[in-house]
């Protein structure tokens, strides 16, 4: 088991997607580029969580119902001089494109993942079952009186192979070797 545990929050390639697409690279490059990646994590027995939802229009709904048709026209208005919004509408329209050309992107680079992978389906928002799912594929064991509820994931992770414990409280997170 190793020593400690990393999260690297999108940027296996999540955010790579992003940039690639912005400049309008292709899919290939990409994936050469991920695959570079791939051979500098390959001796940490790296793992992925993908969270997705199995229609990317329920992603767009979501985002223009909770992050508003602002959010979006603010996205594409700094993003809109980049190559990939030569061809979109103007506004919150291009943005949603490019949100779809993502998810295709996302899905297929997660297919290929070449190590362990859980994908979690959030399309109902069940937050409240995610950690459970995670414990289990992370090898964690999940304290039963903290839960999560919301978008968050409050509670107290515990790995009793590595004696180690994560607490996780609203948006801070506190690493936590246990003694003996």
């Amino acid at each position: 088991m190793p020593e400690e545990i990393i999260v690297l929050d999108s940027i296996i390639f999540q955010f790579q997607i992003y940039i690639f697409l912005l400049a309008w690279a292709s899919y290939r490059q990409l994936r050469q580029f991920i695959g570079r990646i791939y051979t500098m994590i390959e001796g940490l027995s790296p793992a992925l969580v993908y969270y997705y939802r199995e229609q990317v229009e329920d992603t767009v709904q979501y985002m223009e119902k909770h992050r508003g048709i602002a959010f979006m026209e603010g996205i594409w208005s700094r993003d809109r001089y980049n190559p990939d919004y030569e061809d979109k509408h103007a506004g919150a329209e291009g943005y949603k494109a490019f949100l779809r050309e993502h998810d295709q992107w996302a899905g297929r680079l997660y297919e290929s993942f070449p190590y362990r992978k859980l994908g979690v389906d959030i399309t109902e928002g069940a937050w409240d079952r995610y950690p459970g799912a995670l414990s289990t594929f992370l090898i964690l064991e999940e304290n039963p009186h903290l839960h999560s509820f919301g978008f968050n994931a409050d509670g107290c992770y515990v790995s009793a192979n590595l004696k180690r414990e994560i607490i996780i409280e609203g948006d801070k997170a506190h690493y936590v070797k246990r003694t003996p």
